[in-house]
């Protein structure tokens, strides 16, 4: 499933935690879990931004090797084809030119699965269920080209994380 959205009209009042006024930008999710999509597609629109939807790897290289995108959110466990192979197939699509930043978000966000994303040339990883501060810091790192750090969720962040899942799930009508 495939959707575009619209740009807001202005985005110099959207701040991503921590990083200020975000500069416009044209996401791509890539989500098998219709959930998960529209909570990263509501995120994205709260900061202004565009983005295009798919639901597997596959669906994601074809996407970047056709339109361009300024980030990408990543799934790592779909079918078809892997967040981490399709990652590595992104990159591979413009050798010589700087790396499309791909944040890992994924349920599997261990050290030993942070350091296999590394590797993949991803530059963050975000775990679900989706910490809305989180997700921003790691996209506004992302865009603003700064080193993410390690994004791990203690259980205080995780519980705050749940309620605000819970919020924009109801926003989203879900």
């Amino acid at each position: 499933m495939e959707r575009t959205f619209k740009p807001r009209e202005s985005v110099g009042d959207q701040v991503s935690p921590g990083q200020g006024p975000l500069r416009p930008a044209h996401i791509l999710i890539v989500d098998d879990n219709e959930t998960n999509l529209r909570v990263a597609s509501l995120i994205c629109e709260m900061q202004g931004f565009t983005h295009q939807n798919v639901s597997s790897g596959k669906a994601a290289v074809q996407a970047a090797s056709s339109d361009r995108f300024d980030l990408v959110l990543m799934d790592i466990c779909m079918p078809e084809m892997d967040g981490v192979e399709a990652a590595r197939q992104i990159h591979a699509l413009h050798p010589g030119l700087p790396a499309l930043p791909i944040i890992a978000v994924t349920a599997n966000a261990d050290l030993s699965d942070h350091a296999r994303y590394v590797a993949a040339g991803m530059v963050a990883v975000v775990p679900k269920p989706i910490n809305l501060l989180g997700l921003c810091d790691a996209m506004g790192r992302a865009l603003a080209n700064v080193a993410s750090p390690d994004i791990h969720a203690s259980s205080s962040e995780f519980n705050a994380a749940r309620r605000e899942q819970q919020s924009l799930r109801l926003r989203a009508g879900l």
